[in-house]
C-alpha cells in the first residue's frame, strides 16, 4: 500500500536520506535504504516498477548506487533483506523503460548498448540471473515498455528502425522478431499503457498514428489498426504519461479508466452520449445518422455502446451536407454516404 517515488529530489520530506527516491507510507516520507551515498554518482532516477515478488527495480541516470559497485543504471531494492543489489555488471548509460513480464521477465529499455557485459541495443531483458538482447534491438533511446496480456512486448521512444526492419517510434516483439505497428508514428513516443482489453495505448510528441490525424498526442492500437481517442485535451498538448486501469465493469468488459498526464492547462471536450429509448416491447436496432452542415471538417472517431462496451472505430472525413447513416440491424448491417453509396470501408479493422 505504500507509494514510491523516484525522481531528482534530496531529503523528501526533510528525511536525510530520502535521495532520489522514498517511500510515502499514507502520512510521512522515508529513506528506502541509502542510495547517495560513498562513490554513488546520481542524477535521477527515471523508471520503477516491481516484479511479482514485490523486489523494486529502479533504472535512470546514476553508477555505484547506494554505494555497490557496478550498480550502474539498473539497481534493485530486495524486500526480502531490505538491501539495494547490482544487476550483474550493470549498463553502460542511461535506462530509462521498465517493465516486467507475465513470467517475471524483466525487461529494460533505454539508451545504453551493453547491459551486464552483454551487447543489446536500446533493449534487453532479465531472467534474474543473466541479461538477453531482444533480436537486433531498436537503433536508438527507448522511453518506454508496456507488456500485453499475451506477453507481447511494446517499446516506445525515439527509435526508427530495428536492424533493416522500419519501426517508427514504436514496435512489438514476439518473442522472435521486431515488427513495426502500421506505419508508426510521426514523432517520439513517450508512454505505453495496455488497456483492461488488450489495447495498447501510446502518448508522446507525435500528430499522427498509421496516417491518421490526431486532435491530440495520444492513440490506440487494436491489433491492427491505430485509432482515436474520443478526447481533445486543452491545446496542443505533449502527453508524457499514460496509465490505463483494471476493469471497472465485472460484466461490461470494455470499461476502464485511462490516467493521462500533458503539459497544457485549459479547458478539454470528450465525446457525448446520447440516451436511446425503446419504449415498445419488441427488440429494436439503432439506425444512427451523421451529418455535416458547413464548418471547415467534421471527422467521425468512435460510436460507442456505453451499455455493451462495443465500438465501432472510424476516421472518416464528412464533405460539407454529405450524411453516413450507420444501420445496426443484425439482418441488414449497412453503412452508407448520402453522396457515395456503400461506405463499410469507413469502418477501420477490428471494430466490433
Amino acid at each position: 500500500g505504500s507509494v514510491y517515488v523516484g525522481g531528482e529530489f534530496l531529503d523528501a520530506g526533510g528525511v536525510a536520506a530520502a535521495d532520489y527516491i522514498t517511500r510515502w507510507d499514507g502520512s510521512s516520507f522515508n529513506a528506502v535504504g541509502t542510495p547517495n551515498t560513498g562513490t554513488a554518482s546520481i542524477v535521477y532516477i527515471w523508471a520503477m516498477t516491481f516484479d511479482q515478488a514485490g523486489n523494486l527495480y529502479v533504472g535512470g541516470f546514476f553508477t555505484n548506487f547506494a554505494d555497490i559497485a557496478n550498480a550502474d543504471y539498473i539497481a534493485r531494492w530486495s524486500t526480502s533483506n531490505n538491501n539495494w543489489n547490482a544487476l550483474s555488471t550493470g549498463a553502460d548509460t542511461v535506462v530509462r523503460a521498465l517493465a516486467v513480464g507475465q513470467d517475471n521477465t524483466l525487461y529494460l529499455g533505454g539508451s545504453f548498448t551493453i547491459i551486464g557485459g552483454v551487447s543489446a541495443t536500446s533493449i534487453a531483458s532479465w531472467n534474474g540471473s543473466t541479461f538477453s538482447a531482444l533480436g537486433s534491438g531498436l537503433n536508438t533511446t527507448v522511453n518506454a515498455i508496456a507488456i500485453s496480456q499475451n506477453n507481447i512486448v511494446y517499446a516506445a521512444g525515439v527509435f526508427q528502425a530495428s536492424g533493416s526492419t522500419t519501426v517508427r517510434f514504436v514496435a512489438s516483439w514476439n518473442g522472435v522478431t521486431w515488427s513495426a505497428l502500421g506505419d508508426g508514428l510521426s514523432d517520439t513516443g513517450w508512454s505505453l499503457a495496455i488497456g483492461a482489453d488488450n489495447f495498447l495505448y501510446v502518448s508522446g510528441q507525435f500528430t499522427t498514428a498509421g496516417g491518421i490525424v490526431l486532435a491530440d498526442r495520444i492513440a490506440k492500437w487494436n491489433g491492427y489498426s491505430w485509432a482515436h481517442l474520443d478526447i481533445d485535451l486543452p491545446g496542443s498538448s505533449i502527453a508524457y504519461a499514460i496509465l490505463a486501469s483494471k476493469f471497472t465493469d465485472p460484466v461490461i468488459k470494455q470499461k476502464y479508466n485511462l490516467f493521462l498526464g500533458f503539459d497544457t492547462t485549459g479547458t478539454g471536450t470528450y465525446a457525448g452520449k446520447t440516451v436511446v429509448n425503446n419504449e415498445g416491447n419488441v427488440s429494436v436496432f439503432p439506425q444512427v445518422v451523421y451529418f455535416r452542415s458547413g464548418g471547415t471538417s467534421a471527422i467521425i472517431e468512435t460510436l460507442r455502446n456505453e451499455r455493451t462496451g462495443k465500438e465501432l472505430l472510424f476516421d472518416y472525413r464528412l464533405l460539407s451536407g454529405e450524411s453516413l447513416i450507420i444501420d445496426l440491424t443484425p439482418t441488414k448491417q449497412s453503412i452508407t454516404s448520402s453522396f457515395f453509396g456503400a461506405r463499410l470501408d469507413a469502418v477501420l479493422p477490428n471494430s466490433d
